[in-house]
């Protein structure tokens, strides 16, 4: 639909005097810009986002033509801030660098396309490596006169202290592959209204990964959320729960060369706590001792499950299959040749 042509006359004419008083002579750009927005043709925007729990051994990795992740300069660690004590920017303390950063600058016809891109960018990440991506803030630009030409998005808390990866040299080339495949399956409008529509099944764990991931919760709680996220996947409200959960993670990690039986124990043990914790409790002394005796560590417990959501849902973004379909299709591989080589 085009602009009200009032208000879009306005507020041209004050880019006009804004740019006059500070260059003195009125750019043909200018121009162009405001007649391409009143056709309401694309327009160029631009993000740089600045990511946390993600790092780089390579200088720069261009994923695609429109996006470029890259490790963190000089310029993007320098940044003027107020001392004044009510500026409440946790950056202003010097306390919180980027670990990475992403560039992005693709063509559309609002804001809201560029912060689309950048939700799925980040969720392609999210499930590239168990670690908690998020970012600092991220700021956007556009060739546009009646959009907001710089603008500046923040997070609410964030926390520090996530689970991480490093994406190293020997990992390039895999990245990128992943990243395609994965954006085209993401490539419907994304955002979490149409995730939610397109696989709701699928959206609803990915919501408990992420809050799994990102949480600064105690490890039984993110344990609780994995937990969840995969009950999301592979049960139907009326089946066993633990058995049915332990059986089919199991089957499916096992098609993918994973230790079936030790995902098995794995699962028990997540449940176990889970159902600890939903009940009001946390894992007292000895059950911990035993647990960290199998595991290592809850921390590392919580890696293992929560690597095998990451997992699952990669797998049934493409399969792209309803629920009960899948259910029906693992359940019959589990006593059919035929229907596990379908599988």
């Amino acid at each position: 639909a085009l602009p009200n042509m009032d208000g879009a006359v306005q507020v041209f004419i004050n880019n006009l005097i804004q740019y006059y008083l500070r260059y003195r002579f009125i750019s043909e750009d200018l121009l162009q810009n405001f007649v391409r927005d009143i056709k309401n043709e694309p327009f160029k925007m631009k993000a740089v986002i600045e990511l946390i729990s993600i790092t780089l051994e390579p200088d720069k990795i261009q994923v695609s033509p429109e996006i470029l992740i890259r490790r963190p300069i000089r310029e993007d660690l320098e940044k003027e801030y107020s001392l004044s004590p009510f500026y409440s920017d946790p950056n202003a303390l010097g306390l919180h660098y980027p670990s990475a950063i992403m560039e992005i600058e693709i063509f559309g016809r609002s804001p809201i396309e560029l912060q689309r891109f950048i939700e799925k960018a980040i969720t392609i990440l999210r499930l590239f490596g168990s670690g908690g991506i998020r970012y600092l803030r991220y700021n956007m630009s556009s060739d546009s006169i009646l959009f907001p030409g710089v603008s500046t998005v923040r997070p609410g808390e964030t926390n520090l202290f996530l689970n991480s990866y490093t994406i190293y040299n020997k990992d390039v080339e895999r990245f990128k592959k992943f990243w395609a495949e994965l954006s085209d399956v993401l490539n419907i409008g994304f955002g979490q209204e149409q995730f939610s529509r397109f696989q709701p099944y699928v959206f609803f764990s990915y919501q408990r990964y992420s809050e799994a991931i990102l949480s600064g919760d105690i490890v039984e709680k993110r344990i609780v959320n994995t937990v969840s996220g995969l009950e999301g996947l592979y049960l139907n409200s009326s089946q066993e729960l633990r058995r049915y959960l332990t059986l089919n993670v199991s089957k499916i990690m096992g098609i993918f060369g994973f230790d079936a039986y030790k995902i098995r124990d794995e699962i028990n043990d997540s449940y176990q706590i889970r159902s600890i914790f939903i009940h009001g409790n946390t894992v007292g002394y000895d059950s911990r001792k035993k647990f960290n005796k199998k595991h290592e560590s809850l921390e590392k417990l919580f890696y293992f499950i929560s690597n095998y959501l990451r997992i699952s849902i990669i797998i049934l973004l493409g399969l792209k299959k309803e629920k009960d379909e899948f259910i029906d299709l693992l359940e019959d591989a589990l006593i059919d040749k035929e229907k596990e080589r379908v599988l």
